[in-house]
């Protein structure tokens, strides 16, 4: 209740501040902010930041534009997890929707690193998973480049145990 509510609120905040920037017109861009872990996740991975670079082409079909991105999460640890990152890379779409407003979906391949302690031992264990993201975000000037928010959700196939995060970043488009 209280992320969905805090969620809501930063998400008002940048829908006011945000002004004409014009549509996507693909480029390199680099963002950073914090991943929230969700679902069962939560349970052992406490809040952390999250880092992505992506590059973006101008758009190939009407509104349609190919997506490359490449991700880094760390959280802190919770219970007996002492810490985990999850490091992936995703090919997919991004869409306009307006001036301001976008969309993009991608499947990708991530690799996790958990830092865990059993029976007083530390373990390090190492997985790879495929996944999807989705990201919904918001556009506007920041000093003389274009800047964005951008949030969703990330999910990755793990099985038994889900692995799902918010990242919600700040970044620009060089």
């Amino acid at each position: 209740m209280i992320r969905a509510s805090a969620i809501a609120r930063v998400g008002l905040a940048l829908a006011c501040m945000a002004r004409a920037a014009g549509a996507q017109t693909g480029g390199v861009a680099f963002a950073v902010g914090s991943a929230l872990p969700n679902g069962g996740f939560a349970t052992s991975a406490a809040s952390g930041y999250d880092l992505s670079f992506h590059l973006t082409t101008s758009p190939l079909i009407s509104v349609l534009a190919l997506r490359i991105d490449v991700d880094y999460a760390h959280f802190a640890g919770a219970g007996a997890v002492s810490s985990a990152a999850v490091t992936g890379s995703a090919i997919g779409l991004t869409a306009n929707i307006g001036p301001n407003f976008y969309v993009a979906a991608a499947p990708g391949f991530w690799n996790s690193s958990v830092n865990e302690t059993i029976s007083g031992t530390p373990v390090q264990a190492h997985n790879s998973y495929f996944g999807v993201q989705g990201l919904a975000g918001i556009e506007f000037a920041i000093l003389g480049h274009e800047g964005f928010v951008e949030s969703g959700i990330i999910k990755l196939s793990s099985g038994a145990f889900p692995i799902a995060w918010i990242p919600i970043r700040l970044g620009v488009r060089l």
